[in-house]
């Protein structure tokens, strides 16, 4: 028997011994045409990216300013994107989103789409596409006119619609009436076995007291139970956003409890109101910072948690909410089995605008995606008490809200989400279960760097190391041997308005200031050629961008922004030999360095009784179709974790093949 036989062998044996995989990161442009603002990605959306039946679908604005809807057969294959030419927007603000329903009954997709206290848009395909997509062509025939109605009756000065599916297999529809600060809440049924809409009511009555109720999201749990929390607000401005409220139906949106059990509403009877008592799970003032809408997920046990965000208690009131959004952190709110809420401050969690994403597994694990940031995870055997970094999300091009495809998670355990990332491209990002990293790694910085510092603090580190200073993928660095401020003043600025970190290289620094780690890879208009999905870093003398990519991709302005104006730039990708292929965060440090920071980013926990509230300050027509070939759900970024261990057994199959060769 030969060598090369004899390695191969013991290679497959060593594998199958160990029972090691590695988790891979994969990312996918399912779309190039995407146009380029955030309207393409909002925390509201319900949903963007589903997956039914073995297929995901896309929905998106394009360039041409129409709708898109995108498929692709799972695992595989590629992507068909259909774009309907009936209809153009006229405006781009973020409010004029698309959400996707699909109803199991009839297996038809739903669309809503481009209002904002405006006239309702609404579009439904066939039945049968999404419960048997293999027998259709992906085209305009596969959906019918847009409509501006359910039940025969004009909808009109319309908001914020969300789709859910009952365990019965109707399809229900969440829908405002009125405008921001002043609007009453609808729910619509879809009954696939007819295949009509009905109205079943309103369930919130907010212009009684000139309000509107802002909802993190409405979810069914494995047992039926329907869920959905809100905070209320006051006005127009965001900064007038108040306390955490929350209730359930266990007959399909019929009839609703509160947090103790007690009837609260009957749908089109007996709606609620400002006014309706023990509503509030949680009191947070106006003032605070808290954003509307951001997210909320139920574990297989029908436990809420949500994703909130706002100023640490203590923190002084700020009335502009801009300015009190650069000082929110993130918490996870979550409610026991007994109807207890408890919240914890996520690690790492400081940044500037954005809303963030949570959902669940069937293990009831929770997976947070922090935009711009990184993937946390918490798991249920330990309560959620947990969080951790499992992956780091450095890329400058990431411009909108992120959008979770909760069922692949649920049936398949890998987190996926889509992205726009400039420019104009719908990337969806794939993730499956990994080991999470030690409990003090924060993201947003490089691949190969550990956070050490929030702004205004001291990074603090042994050896010489580079620095770098900067959020959402934008960073100045320099090189340091000592103990170094986390300020514009000690590096510059290299992005205004957002939240800012330092971070060390877990290598020493080399003489010229590059990132430690990477390798040389084209001039500037030249092409970096990567095999698979790696980091890449774009600039000059100590500022660069950074973007994540499984495709080459252009060195040039046009594709990173400039991080440094008039000075000659290169691109660098992250080494094969650190880790290119097969790092997964810029927190897996290897060196001697240590970390702290001056500003707690440490979990803190609080709890309440199963009372109904709390004080926060005691917290422990005519389309195209076409298939895309940018593809590229081969590429992938591995585990570290299980990366390491198979490397451990790589070292073993060369003493035993050079054992089998002497024995030869």
């Amino acid at each position: 028997m030969n060598f090369s036989r004899i390695l191969h062998l013991l290679i497959l044996a060593a594998v199958f011994w160990s029972g090691t995989s590695v988790a891979q990161l994969t990312i996918e442009t399912a779309a190039d045409n995407a146009h380029n603002t955030n309207i393409n990605g909002v925390s509201f959306q319900q949903d963007a990216l589903v997956t039914y039946n073995g297929y995901q679908y896309l929905v998106y604005w394009t360039v041409n300013k129409q709708v898109a809807i995108g498929r692709k057969a799972l695992p595989n294959g590629a992507w068909e994107i259909l774009e309907l030419t009936d209809y153009q927007f006229l405006t781009s603000d973020a409010h004029y989103d698309i959400s996707l329903g699909i109803s199991p009954r009839d297996g038809s997709l739903h669309l809503s789409f481009d209002q904002w206290s405006s006239e309702f848009r609404y579009q439904k395909s066939i039945p049968g596409l999404a419960s048997q997509p293999a027998n259709y062509v992906w085209n305009h025939q596969l959906f019918g006119a847009m409509q501006n109605h359910l039940t025969g009756t004009i909808l009109t000065t319309t908001t914020y619609p969300r789709f859910v599916t009952s365990p019965s297999g109707k399809l229900l529809l969440l829908l405002r009436h009125g405008i921001s600060g002043n609007g009453d809440s609808f729910l619509y049924e879809y009954d696939g076995n007819t295949g009509r809409w009905s109205e079943l009511g309103i369930l919130v009555r907010g212009t009684l007291t000139d309000v509107s109720a802002y909802f993190n999201g409405i979810h069914y749990d494995a047992n039926g139970r329907l869920h959905i929390s809100w905070v209320w607000r006051e006005t127009p401005d965001a900064a007038t956003n108040h306390d955490l409220h929350y209730m359930y139906s266990d007959d399909e949106g019929r009839t609703w409890l509160n947090n103790s059990g007690q009837l609260v509403a009957r749908i089109g009877q007996q709606p609620i109101t400002q006014n309706t008592a023990n509503l509030k799970v949680w009191s947070i003032g106006q003032n605070r910072g808290l954003i509307n809408q951001e997210s909320q997920t139920i574990d297989s046990q029908g436990r809420i948690s949500l994703l909130m965000s706002h100023m640490r208690d203590g923190t002084p009131d700020r009335t502009d909410f801009k300015e009190a959004r650069l000082r929110s952190y993130v918490y996870h709110y979550m409610r026991n089995n007994n109807g207890q809420w408890s919240r914890r401050e996520l690690p790492g969690s400081s940044f500037s605008y954005d809303r963030n994403k949570i959902a669940a597994d069937k293990q009831d694990n929770l997976f947070a995606v922090i935009n711009r940031d990184g993937i946390y995870r918490a798991t249920g055997s330990n309560n959620w008490q947990d969080w951790r970094l499992v992956f780091s999300l450095t890329d400058q091009s990431f411009y909108a809200e992120v959008q979770l495809d909760r069922k692949r998670l649920w049936d398949e355990g890998i987190l996926s989400f889509v992205n726009l990332a400039g420019p104009g491209k719908m990337q969806v990002i794939n993730y499956p279960p990994a080991e999470p990293l030690s409990a003090n790694n924060v993201g947003g910085g490089p691949l190969g760097y550990t956070f050490c510092a929030e702004e205004n603090a001291n990074c603090q580190f042994s050896g010489t190391r580079n620095l770098a200073f900067g959020a959402n993928g934008r960073f100045f660095q320099l090189n340091a041997n000592s103990s170094t401020a986390c300020t514009s003043a000690a590096f510059g600025e290299p992005i205004r308005g957002s939240v800012k970190r330092c971070y060390y290289s877990d290598s020493p620094a080399t003489n010229n200031n590059v990132p430690v780690g990477y390798e040389l890879c084209a001039e500037e208009r030249g092409t970096c050629s990567v095999l698979g999905a790696t980091q890449v870093a774009f600039g000059g003398d100590g500022h660069f961008n950074y973007r994540l990519t499984s495709n080459n991709i252009n060195c040039s302005v046009a594709e990173f922004g400039d991080p440094n104006n008039g000075v000659a730039k290169r691109c660098y990708k992250r080494a094969a030999e650190q880790g290119g292929s097969s790092s997964s965060s810029s927190s897996s440090s290897t060196s001697s360095a240590s970390s702290s920071s001056s500003s707690s980013t440490s979990s803190s926990s609080s709890s309440t009784s199963s009372s109904n509230s709390s004080s926060s300050s005691s917290s422990t027509s005519s389309s195209s179709s076409t298939s895309s070939s940018a593809s590229t759900s081969g590429a992938s970024l591995g585990d570290p974790i299980a990366a390491g261990r198979l490397n451990e057994y790589w070292f073993i199959f060369v003493l035993l093949a050079g054992g089998a060769m002497r024995r030869k």
